[in-house]
């Protein structure tokens, strides 16, 4: 630990006090110019997607009290940092920073440049606030955020009785949600609350979209992993979507206010449940009363239950509005049987489990029923329903779809179960496992209703498949692998032809690189998937979509170009982009290298021997790779006005 960490520095012996003071306010002022200029570059490295929105957010997560500017600060200096405290701090709490240290440089409320340290740069007794090392239940980290939600003056209204009170202290969580999606909604929700002359969705006037919608998730996901719960399925798009892409001021004011107003909202939520601890668990059972109490269920007892929950579904559907919904989306009457789809009713199947001796344990266990306050409903509510089986057939858990004029998630499924989780499951496996045995190529796509349009396409040597609202696994590919031969057919994704889509595709290349066999991928039209193509143009039309492939592998080295690179206009542009792509290509198979490097080259103007240069030292970072020749750029690209040598590494 240096002096200059502590405290700042004095006048000279023989300099006037005024010279010292004006001495140390320059000083003061390079420190603050210094510490600036990195917070800005950080802000551009979001603003560009160098520096992820998730991995700031988790920096607000540990950092967010000291404001926006010094998250930035901490994540360029100590990313690793846990808990950081000044020098005295640590010392009122018996930790003494160790020698040699050096402080991370943060900016006080006052702009007085100070240092702060982590607690793996100190020596001493553990703090007493020691974070828990497991998550609690969801069900009481809802319970905590309704008693936030009580404390604001705010109404959830969970369909119990009506609400005549302002519409923008009322929020609505749809009864079919279960605690896990409800925890998400409210934790969205409350953001809303605590930014001012905003409403609670649905804001006719305002819709959850953009800046709004960011701000929001953004709140929501540092509120869920304050409580311990996963917040990985809020997506967020690119800044440059809602910040702009204006290079000046604007876009990196519009990024650093919304940040500013996402930490100042979460750490209000954060002092409030720190207000307001979780309910302490009940005084465990005496002997007795855990010998009278009733047996757990057992797994065979779940699979009946959901067995007779299927039976009823399926008669239910007849005098639905299932039939005529799947007709209009061109789904022949023949898929009702050969799905097996289903219709919850908002009422009546409860009733008719009961007569048949299940218990509300059981059909707790088993997925078919949630909690709501002192009341127990279905989980599936006017819902299509569609059974999620193991291969061999048995009904482990439902996927239900909502009208489309209706409220709540538009597809809901099971939650984790003894019997059932999403990671492990894939629809359509168990009845497409006899072609998948005979060589037919898997078709990934995103969802149920997507896995029937392409079955009722009947495109040849294709198997579709899709997982339950998560997207591909390593336990997926592992139960795969028992069933289709992946090392010599691969495997071919067929996701939304949207944005969001897009980015879901390249998200699961690194999952793939265990398949062996060719990794393809289908270019379907911009906001269409399957489904949607089917409704609308017909089964022929989704036939020809599914023909237009190209390898997975192209997309995700040129969507990493598209990143880095830019216009490609300059030397050091274009030997970026080819030092990023050639870290994704380092990660491939030889083959798939061989073929990448000239089509890195060609695509970025930089040389096929540098672009190989460049990719063995990313496969050999440790060793040293021999400078780059000078080389000029494509013809038409301007040319740079010095040398550009790219690195003897590439950037991490």
């Amino acid at each position: 630990m240096t002096s200059a960490d502590l405290t700042p520095p004095g006048p000279d012996a023989d300099t006037t006090p005024s010279a010292g003071v004006r001495q140390a306010d320059e000083q003061r002022q390079q420190q603050l110019a210094a510490l600036r200029g990195i917070a800005d570059h950080q802000t551009r490295q979001l603003l560009d997607g160098r520096l992820a929105w998730t991995a700031w957010l988790n920096l607000a997560d540990r950092h967010g009290r000291f404001g926006f500017t010094n998250t930035l600060l901490i994540g360029a200096q100590h990313a690793a940092a846990t808990e950081i405290r000044t020098y005295n701090d640590w010392q009122a709490h018996s930790r003494q920073v160790r020698k040699g240290e050096h402080g991370i440089r943060l900016i006080s409320r006052q702009d007085v440049p100070y240092s702060g340290f982590d607690i793996t740069q100190t020596d001493g007794p553990a703090l007493d606030s020691t974070p828990p090392t497991q998550p609690a239940p969801t069900s009481d980290a809802l319970e905590r955020l309704l008693r936030v939600a009580a404390d604001l003056g705010v109404y959830v209204d969970r369909g119990t009785w009506p609400y005549l009170g302002r519409p923008n202290r009322r929020i609505v969580l749809p009864g079919e949600l279960d605690d896990e999606l409800a925890l998400t909604v409210m934790a969205h929700q409350l953001s809303h609350v605590l930014q001012s002359g905003e409403h609670p969705d649905p804001d006719p006037q305002t819709p959850c979209r953009g800046v709004r919608r960011v701000r929001a998730d953004s709140i929501a996901y540092l509120t869920l992993t304050h409580l311990g719960a996963d917040p990985g399925e809020i997506r967020f798009p690119l800044i440059s979507s809602w910040a702009g892409t204006d290079p000046r001021a604007p876009a990196l004011n519009a990024a650093s206010n919304t940040a500013t107003q996402i930490v100042r909202a979460s750490q209000q939520i954060r002092r409030r449940l720190e207000s307001s601890p979780p309910t302490p668990p009940a005084p465990s059972a005496t002997p007795t009363a855990t010998a009278r109490a009733a047996p757990e269920p057992q797994p065979k007892d779940l699979v009946k239950a959901l067995a007779q929950a299927h039976d009823y579904f399926r008669a239910r559907l007849p005098d639905s509005w299932v039939p005529k919904y799947l007709t209009e989306r061109g789904i022949p009457p023949a898929a009702l049987d050969t799905w097996t789809i289903g219709y919850a009713p908002t009422q009546g199947m409860l009733e008719h489990l009961k007569t048949l001796g299940f218990t509300d344990s059981t059909l707790q266990d088993a997925g078919l029923t949630r909690d709501t306050g002192n009341r127990r409903r279905p989980l599936f509510s006017d819902r299509l329903v569609l059974p999620l089986r193991t291969p061999d057939g048995t009904v482990v858990g439902f996927i239900g779809r909502r009208p489309d004029t209706g409220r709540g998630p538009k597809y809901l499924n099971t939650p984790t179960t003894s019997l059932f989780n999403k990671s492990q499951t894939l629809f359509g496996l168990h009845e497409h496992r006899d072609r998948l045995s005979t060589g037919a190529r898997p078709l990934l796509v995103e969802g149920p209703l997507d896995v029937i349009a392409v079955a009722t396409a009947a495109p040849d040597g294709l198997a579709p498949l899709a997982p339950c609202g998560t997207t591909l696994t390593t336990e997926h590919l592992a139960i795969l692998h028992r069933h289709a031969d992946l090392d010599t057919v691969g495997l071919v994704l067929a996701l939304d032809g949207d944005a969001p889509g897009q980015r879901a595709m390249l998200r699961t290349w690194k999952t793939l690189l265990q398949v062996n066999g060719p990794i393809d991928a289908v270019i379907l039209p911009k906001d269409q998937d399957p489904a949607d193509i089917l409704r609308y143009q017909g089964s022929v039309n989704v036939h020809e979509a599914l023909r237009s492939v190209v390898p997975l592998a192209d997309l995700v080295v040129d969507a990493q170009i598209d990143r880095f690179g830019g216009t490609l206009d300059h030397a050091e542009h274009q030997v970026a982009a080819a030092r990023a792509a050639a870290g994704l290509i380092a990660q491939m198979p030889q083959s798939e290298i061989t073929r990448q490097v000239p089509r890195v080259a060609t695509a970025t103007g930089v040389p096929s021997n540098i672009v190989t240069t460049l990719v063995a030292d990313a496969i050999s970072p440790d060793i040293p790779a021999p400078p780059a020749p000078e080389h000029s750029p494509l013809p038409g690209r301007t040319s740079p006005t010095s040398t550009h040598r790219p690195s003897r590494r590439p950037s991490r």
